[in-house]
């Protein structure tokens, strides 16, 4: 048999191409079997070089009637193209060729693109996450694998776990503690919407720390917790920034809502990117510098900001300054081998 499939540009090429094959054929005699094989090849249409062998450069999958019945095949990445399988199935008695004398006899071939490598419903098997990204119309899957995994599917074991790194997650962990000072102060000077938010990065940031040391200490999926802490980190710097402008009370909750939803926005296009983390800050930053600039033309004076904002800028600011530091190298640990893109920090 032959036939034929085609992988589209841009749609099909994100993910695994995953052929699966099975033999079905009636109880044969004891001396008797069936050989299957399989040849796939791309653009050009494969040919055997014997019964149960391919070209060389060509994939091959081989099935017998009395061992192997299933088989797979993945293919990360597909290339666009027309790609073609060659089917041969040889009858054998007493080990020689004969022609095929059965009653019945089929294969069951399905062709399928799906995220990454393993099952569904664990594509990068115990030790790693399928991540979707989405560029422009590109969308395409890759697994993260947790500290001490590597591979297409996160099952090889690269090395141990260094103590450095270990210490360093723990630093991560314990480090978030600053915040406390940040939430009291906030609290004690009745700024209960910036101490919520000091509060919920705090949790968020530990959690998710403790789940990318190596995935036994999650709570919850490992995107929900990534997404969180970048979430939260970027929104304790925006109200920061808007507490230090000393905007008029009337004023503050519309600024607090604009950017939850320019950081919502920016997190769901791609939290991999760098400049979905600098757009808003740079617009938060612009906010105060606009607001005293302002103050200071209409005063004709050099009004300094009042004490109690510079103290609560100054408990955040110290613990977020490893924050962003943190998120620049969770940006720096995702790996692309096969599209190459400007907005991804690589080490």
């Amino acid at each position: 048999m032959m036939m034929q499939f085609d992988i589209l540009p841009l749609i099909d090429i994100g993910g695994t191409l995953d052929i699966n094959i099975h033999l079905e054929v009636k109880k044969l005699p004891s001396m008797r079997s069936v050989l299957v094989t399989m040849c796939i090849r791309r653009d050009r249409m494969p040919t055997l070089e014997d019964r149960h062998s391919c070209q060389n450069g060509t994939l091959a999958i081989n099935l017998s009637s009395l061992s192997k019945l299933n088989a797979s095949l993945l293919i990360a990445y597909p290339q666009p193209g027309t790609w073609y399988i060659i089917i041969l199935a040889t009858c054998y008695n007493y080990g020689k060729p004969v022609r095929c004398q059965i009653k019945e006899m089929s294969i069951l071939l399905n062709i399928r693109t799906k995220k990454c490598m393993s099952s569904d419903q664990s594509p990068c098997g115990n030790y790693g996450v399928c991540q979707e990204i989405q560029k422009n119309i590109l969308h395409y899957a890759m697994c993260n694998c947790f500290k001490g995994y590597t591979g297409w599917d996160c099952t090889e074991i690269s090395n141990t776990i260094p103590t450095i790194s270990l210490m360093s997650t723990i630093l991560l962990i314990t480090s978030n503690v600053f915040f406390v000072p940040a939430v009291y102060v906030a609290v004690k000077r009745k700024l209960y919407a910036e101490g919520l938010v000091y509060l919920i990065t705090m949790l968020f940031s530990s959690l998710y720390h403790a789940c990318d040391e190596n995935g036994r200490f999650c709570i919850t999926k490992y995107e929900i917790l990534q997404y969180m802490d970048f979430f939260s980190s970027i929104l304790a710097f925006w109200v920061t920034l808007i507490a230090m402008a000393e905007l008029p009370i009337t004023i503050i909750p519309l600024c607090h809502m604009t950017g939850v939803f320019v950081i919502t926005l920016g997190m769901q296009i791609n939290r991999m990117c760098l400049i979905s983390i600098l757009i808003p800050l740079s617009l938060g930053i612009i906010i105060p510098v606009s607001r005293h600039t302002y103050r200071t033309f209409q005063s004709r004076k050099c009004k300094k900001p009042s004490r109690k904002i510079l103290l609560v800028c100054a408990q955040c600011l110290a613990h977020y300054h490893g924050n962003i530091v943190n998120i620049l190298v969770t940006i720096s640990k995702i790996k692309t081998n096969h599209i190459i893109d400007k907005c991804f920090i690589r080490k």
